[in-house]
């Protein structure tokens, strides 16, 4: 009986092993959390953009805005990372209401609702329900 559970304990050592090996290789593609982020009915947000939503997916690092820049509901939507690559996460874009305008605490700059192509933008959909769906898999170019 000792002998089952000794075995059983030693195989469990091994596989975790070889998956914490196999996970941080310098070939390993992990993907914590989902790569699709549902926002939340379109138009219960509409008039609250940008949303700011950090933390999201992985790590824990990714942090996203998510606005709407047109003019009907259903459409305009963007979602992009708050933050220039390769900036640490206190460097995250702010938002001034009444200049209508973010502003960036590091290096200075403003930009407006959509701040181009500066930062990475991810696809943005409304599905049939009604929500705002945001799909880190798909990098977009952003709205001209």
């Amino acid at each position: 009986m000792v002998t089952t559970a000794l075995v059983a304990l030693v195989a469990s050592a091994i596989v975790f092993f070889v998956v914490v090996q196999l996970s941080t290789g310098p070939e390993a593609k992990n993907n914590l959390g989902d790569p699709v982020f549902e926002v939340g009915r379109a138009s219960n947000f509409v008039d609250d953009v940008p949303l700011l939503f950090q933390a999201l997916q992985g790590a824990g690092d990714r942090d996203i805005y998510v606005n709407h820049v047109g003019t009907e509901v259903r459409e305009g939507w963007i979602a992009f990372d708050a933050r220039t690559a390769g900036q640490p996460r206190t460097c995250f874009l702010r938002w001034d209401p009444k200049a209508e305008r973010f502003s960036d605490p590091c290096t200075k700059r403003t930009y407006g609702p959509d701040p181009g192509a500066a930062f990475t933008h991810y696809k943005t959909t409304v599905d049939a329900r009604g929500v705002v769906i945001v799909d880190f898999r798909q990098q977009v170019t952003p709205l001209p």
